[in-house]
């Protein structure tokens, strides 16, 4: 049935778009957003199901799901786990995968303009191209020549002059920053060529590895982002045709599952707890000294890649810590500049017009909000979904 957006809601009334729920709970003087993400699916799901079989046969399960339910598909690769399995699935499944869609700054690259180098720092984000990505593709042209693959240039889409428009900063709903109106605003041709032909399309898009959290009492439980099923928006002339494979209300048993092996991981490797469900010790930023909150975003964001890392390897069984990927980027501390992934382009001299015209947009939209419900300010809270149980964790093991 394809996958929206969830909705957002504020002393029960219902919004879709994060913005206006945020400036009705202004209004209000309400400091609580709620997330809603298919939560009757997650809440009625039977954990009876879990640990009876592996997640390469539930991916592969979900893989024929989409391909019995459409008459074409679209995989959008990033070339990151989340996505590199889902092709991968189908490869190895000999399930019929009709396209692949990625998405670059295709005029930056190739050219010197950002140093290549294997650190995994979250500037050096481009490099994923050049020491990863064209290999894919280039290995998907000699072995499955039969697979479409289209590459579009978001950066193409910065040009135009109406990309900075208020109404663009509400759809965009999460990270504002220039560079990813290019990426988010950009689309699949191909997808509006087949559904002009007539088809039935579903794009594809990783989206997430599952959101868990541990607990004081050792509780562990599955929840869902805003910040993960906002960054893949349907498009207009496709509006049901947007497939999350993993965080899908069509086959829950998946998010579940992915849960459910990080939980039995935790109880078998204990070392690992202390990664998921702590804060960061406040005495710890202290004695650290110097810029304390600089320090602590520091701290959350090692912490963050170190458990994204950590269930990658878990839920991905031919994940490689050898294949080069980026870390992902913290929240920005620099009054929102932008430089986080997309460092070497928000910084290049080549977009420094777009860029100002971006950043007089992006503040006159923004003060709207009385720089509340950011942080830091011009990054929006992450809103999260009710948690689901999942199961106890056995501290015994």
């Amino acid at each position: 049935m394809g996958c929206d957006l969830g909705h957002w809601s504020v002393r029960g009334q219902k919004f879709y778009q994060k913005p206006q729920a945020l400036l009705n709970a202004i209004e209000l003087n309400e400091n609580h957003v709620q997330y809603h993400y298919y939560d009757q699916v997650w809440e009625s799901f039977d954990r009876s199901l879990l640990g009876k079989r592996s997640l390469d046969d539930i991916y592969r399960e979900r893989a024929q799901q989409l391909r019995d339910s459409y008459d074409y598909l679209i995989l959008s690769y990033s070339g990151g786990w989340d996505s590199r399995n889902i092709l991968q699935t189908f490869i190895k499944n000999n399930i019929k995968l009709d396209c692949i869609h990625f998405r670059w700054p295709m005029k930056f690259v190739d050219n010197n303009f950002y140093p290549i180098s294997r650190s995994k720092s979250s500037t050096n984000f481009l490099c994923e191209w050049d020491l990863v990505i064209k290999f894919d593709l280039n290995w998907l042209r000699k072995n499955h020549p039969d697979i479409r693959i289209e590459i579009v240039d978001w950066t193409d889409i910065l040009l135009e002059n109406s990309t900075f428009k208020d109404s663009r900063f509400d759809g965009i709903q999460q990270f504002s920053f220039m560079s990813n109106f290019g990426r988010q605003l950009s689309h699949s041709l191909v997808e509006r060529e087949m559904v002009d032909k007539g088809l039935k399309v579903a794009c594809i898009s990783g989206v997430d590895k599952p959101v868990v959290e541990l607990d004081d009492n050792n509780n562990f439980y599955l929840c869902f982002a805003d910040t993960a099923t906002t960054v893949c928006p349907p498009r207009l002339y496709n509006p049901h045709g947007n497939e999350y494979f993993y965080w899908t209300p069509d086959m829950p048993l998946v998010a579940f599952e992915q849960a459910h092996q990080v939980l039995k991981h935790l109880e078998l490797n204990p070392q690992d707890q202390k990664v998921f469900g702590r804060d960061v010790d406040p005495e710890i930023i202290k004695a650290l000294g110097g810029d304390a909150q600089r320090r602590k975003y520091e701290l959350i964001h090692a912490k963050f890649n170190d458990e994204n890392n950590l269930i990658k390897k878990i839920v991905y069984s031919e994940y490689d810590p050898n294949l080069f990927q980026a870390d992902k980027p913290m929240r920005s501390l620099d009054n929102f500049k932008g430089n986080t992934k997309d460092f070497f382009l928000e910084t290049n001299s080549q977009v420094a017009e777009v860029k100002k015209v971006w950043h007089g947009q992006w503040q006159s939209w923004l003060g709207q909000f009385k720089n509340k419900f950011q942080s830091p300010p011009g990054w929006f809270n992450q809103c999260k979904t009710k948690r689901f149980y999942v199961g106890k964790l056995n501290t015994q093991s």
